[in-house]
């Protein structure tokens, strides 16, 4: 029998564990433990009968001699952008990570045998481009003491919903209070009941449109396998979703540039009202201002990052009923759209309402131009978004599944955002469609027929000549086991900070296209950044030309696309398929306000 070597960690009963192992483990290769390890998607890894077990073996067995396919992917082709790719395509969906959302992705990448500290205790190494990082067990630091905890079942449409501000940023990250490091064991104080977060979902059973039968995430699992993965990709914000959207679409949440410039940032949506942006009122909204402390901070900010930074709450004082409708938090500086305008880029942004905090262009004045609606009376009236730029560009029929009908008609965008109404949006506590949204956009692509003359790509198929970036928005409060990386030393000193705000945790990141192969991993980090470079680089625009996280970031995507002839296309079998999806009426659906 093969010994392993249990780690001395506080909760870790060894002798349980090597008693569990000399009835599994006979040797490297044992026809029971690397099925059980593989992660399958029909029998869960941990099911209730195994896990007890398993919690206690959660470093070790896994580090085990499983043998994982090998990459045999070549260099890209010299030269970018890739000469194929015309239109790209970017489904943002809400508020997960890979350890919560992807748990069931095979093969997965080892534990450490012997983990220098135990905050590695959950963390792959060696991590590969043989293996996805995702980890079944998360760190606790409870009562001083640090704890690994198994990941638990839920649901993809449990009521769970751990709060997700900047301030539970920084509680899970629980900084080390000399370095100021993230030590990402705080996930357990920031969802009710305690420890909530420590939860993956569960892929249970469904009967798919075609009358075939599979799993709620198999289309996730599918696309993650199938195509791109990455292994490293971060949220650029250290919050919730309404900067996150801001960072998705500009670059950053700052009000203006040279607020970005000085690492000041909205950090938190009004957590009270919705609508958000050009369209908040001016009553009770009231947002998160985040920077450096440079002087005594006011008694209703919060501090962090060893009180050199802080948060205020800051009011919509600058909107002003008849007179000025362009409040505060309807910002002036650019976005992408104000790169693909003059190049005559095509674009759109698909969202089921306006005013949403999930729908970017909302906050950008020379997009919106919101105006008073007239109602006659002194009381501040509802604001709404005329400008031709909003009319033009961004879709808010039919709850945002408009990008269907696009796609069907052959009018397709050169760059779309795609916001999914919150039904199908993977945020709790009660979308369960996320999967076959995804699925149901992939595959109209995927099977689009060739465009007819007198359509933008006459001649082509969507398949061959578009990119489909599929991520999430935040980590939405769940576990995951990667600390972020800051973009810059803590604490701070001056307004040049950027760590204050920037990055956060991992969020789940694939990229879909017939010329990338299939199993592909990338372990280069990467951020919302990324997304906009490849934006600029595929349509020849200089990339890190916005100036914001598009020239903090470092990377984009080049490297999913190797290949040089198409791959042909198979359906994703999903639960529900797009007819679902186009028939859906009555008020969109949105889960928070954060």
């Amino acid at each position: 029998m093969v010994q392993r070597d249990i780690p001395a960690l506080p909760g870790f009963a060894a002798d349980a564990a090597l008693k569990w192992l000399q009835v599994f483990l006979r040797d490297d290769t044992h026809p029971s433990l690397c099925p059980w390890l593989s992660r399958t998607r029909n029998t869960p890894p941990h099911n209730k009968a195994c896990f007890p077990a398993a919690a206690l073996l959660l470093v070790g067995l896994l580090g085990s001699g499983c043998g994982t396919p090998g990459n045999s992917i070549q260099p890209p082709p010299p030269g970018w952008p890739p000469p194929q790719i015309k239109n790209l395509v970017i489904i943002i969906q809400e508020n997960r990570t890979p350890d919560n959302l992807f748990h069931y992705l095979s093969p997965a990448c080892p534990l450490p045998m012997n983990p220098g500290s135990v905050l590695d205790a959950c963390i792959p190494s060696p991590v590969t481009s043989s293996c996805y990082d995702v980890s079944p067990c998360g760190l606790w630091r409870h009562k001083t003491v640090e704890q690994v905890v198994p990941l638990a079942p839920r649901a993809l449409n449990d009521r769970l919903d751990p709060a997700h501000a900047h301030e539970n940023f920084n509680s899970m990250c629980d900084p080390d209070p000399v370095t100021l490091k993230c030590r990402n064991d705080g996930a357990g104080v920031i969802s009710l009941p305690l420890g909530g977060s420590y939860s993956y979902v569960e892929n249970s059973p469904v009967a798919n449109s075609d009358g075939s039968q599979g799993h709620v995430l198999d289309p996730y699992l599918t696309l993650a396998e199938n195509y791109g993965w990455a292994n490293f990709m971060y949220q650029t914000n250290q919050g919730p979703s309404y900067p996150a959207h801001q960072f998705l679409f500009s670059g950053t949440s700052a009000l203006s540039a040279q607020d970005d410039a000085n690492s000041t940032f909205i950090a938190e949506g009004d957590i009270t009202s919705v609508p958000a942006g050009c369209l908040a009122s001016s009553g009770p909204s009231v947002y998160g201002l985040l920077s450096p402390v440079l002087s005594p901070p006011a008694s209703t900010c919060s501090l962090y990052a060893g009180k050199s930074v802080e948060e205020c709450p800051i009011a919509n004082t600058a909107l002003v009923y008849p007179t000025n409708p362009v409040g505060s938090f309807c910002v002036q500086h650019q976005s992408m759209a104000d790169l693909l305008d003059p190049r005559s880029i095509s674009w759109k942004y698909y969202a089921s309402s306006a005013g949403s905090i999930w729908n970017a262009p909302d906050a950008f004045a020379n997009i919106c131009q919101p105006r008073f609606l007239s109602h006659g009376g002194s009381e501040p009236a509802q604001l709404q978004c005329q400008g031709s730029e909003w009319d033009e560009h961004v879709d808010v029929k039919n709850l945002g599944t408009d990008i269907l009908r696009d796609v069907g008609s052959c009018s397709l965008s050169q760059v779309s955002w795609v916001i999914p109404d919150g039904r199908w949006s993977d945020h709790p506590p009660f979308s369960e469609w996320g999967p076959s949204w995804v699925a149901a956009i992939v595959n109209a692509i995927g099977n689009n027929p060739q465009c007819p003359q007198g359509t933008p790509d006459a001649g082509q198929t969507y398949w061959e000549n578009t990119a489909i970036v599929i991520t999430w928005d935040d980590w939405g409060g769940w576990s995951d086991n990667q600390p972020p990386p800051y973009l810059s030393d803590l604490p701070c000193t001056s307004l040049d900070c950027q760590g204050d705000y920037q990055l956060g945790f991992r969020v789940p990141m694939i990229v879909v296209s017939a010329y990338t192969p299939p199993g592909y991993i990338d372990n280069v980090p990467h951020d919302f950044g990324t997304i906009l470079r490849t934006i600029e680089g595929i349509n020849g625009i200089p990339e890190g030309a916005l100036g914001f996280a598009d020239e903090r970031a470092t990377t984009d995507l080049r490297t999913y696309f190797p290949l040089i002839h198409p791959r042909p296309f198979q359906t994703i079998p999903a639960q529900v398929g797009p007819s679902f999806f186009l028939t859906r009426t009555g008020q969109p659906t949105a889960p928070d306000v954060d």
